[in-house]
């Protein structure tokens, strides 16, 4: 098995048939399973899954454990390919991802171009692949366009069961995707940046949600604190200030309380860290 997908899910059904319809359009892919990891309670997952028996190799696992973080975990201990990769259970592949990955990823760790469909001016994306710095980790890196050795994975270790969004005891889990990068970059690997595996995303209205923003800045505080010098804190925590003072003096209502939320994660991180 060259390939295993590790997709947790939870209170989804149709949102799921996108990733599967584009797995079975895969050109030239080499062998692949998807880990399908259902949290959810409901057999909604089994029928979606009966359309595609036979076309697919998908290992369904139920589990009764919440996060998005231990879904991926499990899988990761069910995996039998070589690289690993984490689709989220609304994203979907181009028809030469799986190929594209393959080739890139055997050595190293490879992250692929993301974007939401249709195109969002949120997210900038470099378009020449090069190897990854550590500061555009935050900018470049998403966990759907993540393919990882895995002999590199056994090294490193786990997801960050500390950024477990979804889990009760993790409230102000996310951004398990640049830890993992960042940690890889730590122990000396290489992270190349391939625009040409391209991963897309179902918009998710509720991906800049209060609460979403609220542990952004409690992960943002988590991994500058792990992982870059004490000055990036101060940095952020500065432009932070301007920028809330700039929207308050505009009157921006709704990206005012956006970055609001952010400093109020910064600092519950700062108290629990």
């Amino acid at each position: 098995m060259e390939i295993s997908l590790i997709c947790g899910t939870i209170n989804r059904s149709s949102e799921l048939i996108p990733l599967l319809r584009s797995l079975q359009q895969q050109i030239n892919a080499p062998a692949f399973e998807l880990i399908l990891v259902d949290q959810n309670s409901d057999d909604r997952v089994e029928k979606i899954l009966n359309a595609y028996a036979g076309t697919l190799t998908v290992r369904h696992i139920k589990t009764k454990q919440r996060g998005l973080v231990t879904s991926r975990n499990l899988g990761i201990h069910q995996a039998r390919g070589k690289i690993i990769a984490f689709p989220d259970d609304d994203c979907y592949y181009a028809p030469d991802t799986l190929a594209t990955a393959t080739a890139q990823c055997k050595d190293i760790l490879g992250i692929g171009y993301y974007n939401s469909c249709p195109p969002h001016t949120l997210y900038f994306r470099s378009t020449q692949p090069h190897y990854l710095k550590k500061n555009e980790v935050f900018s470049l890196c998403c966990s759907i366009s993540i393919f990882i050795n895995s002999a590199l994975l056994k090294d490193i270790g786990l997801l960050d069961t500390n950024l477990d969004y979804g889990n009760p005891a993790t409230p102000y889990g996310a951004m398990e995707d640049y830890e993992i990068v960042l940690r890889a970059m730590q122990k000396n690997y290489s992270v190349y940046y391939n625009p040409h595996i391209q991963v897309f995303h179902q918009i998710n209205q509720g991906a800049y949600s209060e609460h979403r923003m609220l542990c952004s800045g409690f992960c943002y505080y988590y991994l500058l604190k792990k992982y870059f010098p004490a000055y990036k804190l101060w940095s952020l925590y500065f432009k932070e200030c301007i920028i809330i003072v700039i929207h308050t003096l505009l009157r921006r209502k709704v990206s005012l309380r956006w970055h609001q939320n952010f400093m109020r994660g910064i600092r519950i991180g700062a108290q629990q860290n």
